[in-house]
């Protein structure tokens, strides 16, 4: 049975001409196997009746049945057969084309759903339109049981205000960069920083900046160290022997 939903099939010349297989038919039999794959893609499920009798009468228009089997012995020469068998070897059929209808009946299903996704798009479009006119109509019409304060009013239209991140002092301008990295570490960690986490690390670097460390010495530190928190960098503190000579001054 034909399938009239599938007029055409890649042709592929070079391939077919260097085949070695194909290349070892005579004419006539290269004849009949061009026609047999012609009516093989018009069948329903690419598959023929695997009887040489009904593929004479399929594709041997006017061909003496005797010449039309030997052309067919010689497509199907055992070892080097042009179709392929099912497993009950009822029906014979060709792998490319196969292929190529497996690949058309997927490009076929996306075509669907590309479609459905698209019409449900439109639709929620339209939705969305049919509801933003019916809120515009209502702010315009007035009702008797409008009883709404001026306050109340801007309570309804004034959005709650998103939870902002901590904002940076502006001491820390000129380490932007290296705080932005420190909170990109924190992440990479799995350790996000709430605002309050940032202020209390904001506040520890304010006290090491007071004892002589630059923030971003103590914020790269921190970072090649792998330390979660701001700590001092106590091995490489540069006014370590300011504080040991204030220390033992009066030590006689």
């Amino acid at each position: 049975m034909s399938s009239e939903k599938r007029p055409w099939y890649k042709w592929y010349p070079k391939d077919f001409n260097t085949d070695e297989k194909v290349q070892s038919l005579s004419p006539m039999s290269e004849l009949i196997y061009r026609r047999l794959l012609d009516v093989m893609w018009q069948s329903n499920r690419c598959l023929l009746l695997n009887v040489c009798l009904r593929l004479a009468n399929t594709a041997g228009k006017g061909l003496p049945y005797e010449e039309f089997e030997k052309c067919w012995q010689e497509i199907q020469t055992p070892g080097f057969e042009l179709f392929k068998t099912t497993d009950d070897g009822k029906y014979i059929y060709s792998q490319r084309l196969m292929n190529q209808m497996q690949m058309l009946e997927i490009k076929k299903e996306a075509g669907k759903k590309g479609g459905i996704a698209s019409a449900k798009q439109r639709a929620s479009k339209s939705q969305a339109k049919a509801k933003q006119t019916l809120k515009q109509t209502f702010k315009q019409t007035p009702t008797d049981t409008d009883t709404d304060t001026d306050t109340d009013i801007k309570k309804k239209n004034t959005k709650k205000k998103k939870v902002d991140d901590f904002i940076l002092p502006n001491w820390m301008e000129p380490y932007k960069k290296e705080w932005e990295e420190f909170i990109r570490h924190r992440m990479q960690m799995r350790k996000p920083m709430t605002p309050y986490a940032k202020e209390l690390a904001v506040n520890s670097i304010k006290r090491l900046m007071e004892t002589g460390y630059g923030p971003d010495h103590v914020i790269n530190t921190c970072i090649e160290k792998g330390w979660q928190g701001i700590y001092e960098p106590k091995s490489e503190d540069p006014n370590a022997m300011e504080r040991l000579r204030k220390k033992y001054a009066n030590v006689s």
